[in-house]
């Protein structure tokens, strides 16, 4: 069945599957327009159709979050809760799990450096904004066996 679309200015977008019967047209709110069908969740109707909203920049929240699991999943992995306590292990009496404590705080160190340099850049104009992968893929990798 082929879907049509609607917009008005105050109810916004809306798509029909079928043609609407001449009754049910009328009863659409005065200003109704049939448009083109919307070509995705990021478009917005204006006088010349539809555009394209530009996408919306990740916030600092978002990259410390995803910093912070990917430093915490790397912890996981290696048998610890999280990455907090991981780095408390540097006193261990265990050697292994010491060097691992230690390893862990010398790349979190190095990831949290990379990321505040690259925020100085972006905030000076000196670098577009990443998007949260393409900076997790910049980001230092861990060096266990240091």
């Amino acid at each position: 069945m082929q879907e049509f679309g609607f917009y008005h200015p105050n109810m916004g977008y809306w798509q029909t599957t079928g043609k609407p019967s001449a009754s049910i047209m009328a009863e659409y709110p005065e200003g109704t327009v049939e448009v083109p069908l919307k070509p995705g969740g990021n478009y917005e109707w204006t006088a010349s159709g539809w555009v394209a909203k530009p996408a919306l920049l990740p916030t600092q929240e978002e990259y410390t979050k995803a910093i912070q699991a990917m430093l915490d999943n790397a912890a996981i992995a290696r048998r610890y809760d999280s990455a907090a306590t991981m780095a408390t292990y540097t006193n261990s009496t265990n050697g292994a799990w010491s060097a691992e404590a230690t390893a862990m705080i010398a790349w979190r160190d190095a990831v949290w450096l990379y990321a505040y340099q690259q925020l100085d850049l972006v905030q000076s104009g000196d670098r577009e904004q990443p998007s949260v992968g393409e900076l997790l893929a910049e980001l230092p990798l861990p060096n266990w066996a240091a």
